[in-house]
């Protein structure tokens, strides 16, 4: 008998050891972790299938937990709101990726190098469509060239009614797309939203449409100012572009090998990246520096090392990358015709000199794309010496009648020691000096050029109030980014401008208080200088209060003048007048007052005037 359960025993206990080292081995094979406050991810090893589930955001940059050759395949579940920047980076075996409905936000460089990418499986195209991607390479699309919609491969770009905006880089690299249908809903198509569409043949819109025309196959906005893009599959012999066209997006004509001819018109003042890259005329261009009309657009073969490049005399724009990683180039030659400047024109250069024969033309040119957006790689300044007429400058004096400096116009100029800004200036971009050896050589505190709040630097670990120099006429554009120190600010009755950006982020900052009821706050539209829950302070029918109505900020009117620490006479800034009136009323046995006690002491005393003059210094 015990022969027999031996017999039966002995396969059976087998069969179990050998069912738990499968368990094992295939437990062993999936990596799990968290990648995000509620979201988690499995990696099964073997077959390279990543599920990431759960609901709310990736977190993170360039720190993901998988390793960027383990995975094959992507599926993100329902309930995941956003990828990280860098998330698949360089995922060179990346095949497919599957994206859920509830995405809403994918990083820079989210999809980066993902080369092996076939197939991007979405549910519904006008959530895809509303994306906007800072960079292609965001874009999984960009790589795979083939969307999926519900398993089934998207070559009509039929987009229904409901859309309100396409979004940027969104349908880029999209080859199956044989025709695109725009409905009556759609308001904004953002840059690059059809880059690399190949094999468009057809585009339609809607009749209803009110924002955007479409004539022989190119798509404009209804103005006609702006030309979108062509089908590239429809694009043959000669084009001319209308004459009311100003600008032609990112990748207008990209790979429209029939167009033989571009005749463009004289009021061009911005090109997109690559707009004519890949067309018959391009290609038939001569080696060198490439014109569309009055525009440097690239530069075509391979330039020579330590090359001095010379811009040909009434050349108005340089286009979106248009010099890009042209290493080679040691100096360049800017006519003063140039008035707009592109997007990474100038990105992975080694420019040393920038010879110019114009400041006041220099300090007017728009440096980025022509919708807006923020860039240091624009310029080719940056990191460069410059020569006005042929003569190094050290000590940059912007002549009188300038009023209004650019946004990154001389950011990293290496020859700047000194800077002077005359009274006429009345409006400053963002990082127009930044990076200056002026600017960093100054000490830790408020950076200021002449009368210019420009930037700050160092510990304000005890600082919660913003308070500017005496005599201020100006913010300049992007001035106190991140400066989450400041929880209230009072802004002079001197300062005539804040600009664009000047306090994005400064996510303390509760209360800021406007005392000139006619400052200019930001003149450029989109371009918000206060966060959208910080209170407004200032006069009825003030510049201040019309901002506040006009982005929804919460207003409070003034009805009485506003005095700072120092500010005895309460006009609104710290002076030589408020150091007098302290002394009269130390003479005269007046007491202190929360405005005129500078040490905190709840005396006034010869010291409190002492600091009120190095406030006015400072």
């Amino acid at each position: 008998m015990m022969k027999h359960c031996t017999r039966f025993f002995l396969p059976l206990l087998l069969l179990c050891l050998s069912l738990v080292a499968f368990a094992l081995v295939a437990g062993a094979a999936v990596e799990t972790g968290s990648c995000g406050d509620n979201l988690t991810y499995a990696l099964d090893t073997e077959t390279g299938v990543l599920t990431i589930s759960g609901t709310g955001s990736m977190s993170g940059y360039q720190t993901m937990p998988w390793e960027a050759d383990s995975v094959h395949t992507l599926v993100l579940e329902e309930g995941v709101t956003s990828i990280c920047a860098a998330a698949f980076r360089d995922c060179v075996n990346l095949t497919s990726v599957t994206l859920p409905s509830s995405l809403s936000y994918i990083g820079f460089y989210a999809f980066d190098g993902c080369t092996g990418l076939t197939a991007v499986n979405i549910a519904d195209l006008n959530h895809w469509a509303s994306f906007s991607f800072a960079e292609a390479d965001a874009n999984p699309l960009t790589y795979a060239h083939h969307l999926y919609l519900n398993g089934e491969i998207v070559t009509d770009l039929a987009l229904s009614d409901g859309l309100y905006s396409i979004g940027a880089n969104v349908f880029s690299g999209g080859t199956d797309f044989v025709s695109l249908t725009i409905p009556k809903s759609v308001k904004y198509i953002n840059n690059g939203a059809f880059f690399g569409c190949t094999n468009l043949s057809e585009i339609q819109i809607d009749a209803e449409n009110a924002y955007f025309t479409v004539e022989n196959n190119v798509l404009f906005d209804r103005n006609m100012t702006t030309l979108i893009c062509a089908a590239p599959a429809a694009a043959y012999g000669s084009y001319t572009v209308p004459s009311t066209v100003t600008s032609i997006g990112e990748g207008a004509f990209y790979e429209c090998k029939g167009l033989s001819d571009i005749v463009l018109p004289t009021g061009i003042k911005f090109i997109g990246r690559q707009a004519f890259s890949g067309t018959a005329w391009h290609d038939a261009q001569p080696d060198g520096v490439v014109y569309a009309g009055n525009c440097a657009i690239d530069y075509k073969g391979v330039m020579p090392v330590d090359a001095d490049i010379v811009l040909a005399d009434g050349t108005v724009a340089i286009t979106d990358g248009a010099f890009n990683g042209q290493k080679n180039m040691k100096s360049i030659h800017i006519p003063a015709s140039v008035t707009n400047c592109g997007y990474m024109a100038f990105a992975n250069c080694n420019v040393q000199a920038v010879y110019i024969t114009d400041i006041v033309a220099w300090c007017n040119i728009r440096f980025g794309r022509a919708s807006g957006g923020k860039s240091v790689l624009d310029s080719p300044l940056r990191g460069a010496e410059l020569y006005p007429n042929d003569k190094l400058v050290t000590d940059l004096v912007i002549p009188d009648g300038v009023s209004h400096i650019g946004a990154w116009a001389f950011n990293g100029c290496t020859s700047l020691e000194n800077i002077s800004i005359p009274a006429s200036v009345t409006s400053m971009g963002s990082d127009a000096f930044t990076g200056t050896p002026y600017v960093q050589s100054q000490p830790d505190g408020m950076i200021y050029v002449d009368k210019w709040a420009v930037d700050s630097k160092g510990d304000f670990s005890d600082s919660t109030s913003l308070v500017l120099k005496a005599g201020t006429v100006g913010i300049a554009g992007s001035a106190f980014t991140f400066a989450d120190w400041i929880y209230d600010a009072v802004i002079p009755a001197s300062v005539v401008y804040i600009g664009k950006y000047a306090f994005e982020s400064c996510s303390n900052l509760s209360d800021i208080t406007i005392l000139n009821p006619n400052c200019n706050i930001c003149d450029d539209p989109g371009g918000f200088p206060f966060p959208d829950t910080t209170t407004i302070h200032g006069y009825a029918g003030s510049t201040a209060e019309t901002y506040a109505e006009t982005y929804g900020n919460p207003f409070v009117a003034l009805q009485t003048p506003v005095r700072v620490t120092g500010d005895a006479d309460g006009d609104g800034a710290i002076t030589v007048s408020d150091a007098l009136l302290v002394l009269r009323t130390l003479i005269g046995g007046g007491a202190a007052d929360e405005y005129t006690d500078m040490n905190g002491d709840g005396e006034l005393s010869l010291l409190d005037i002492v600091l009120i003059l190095r406030s006015i210094n400072a």
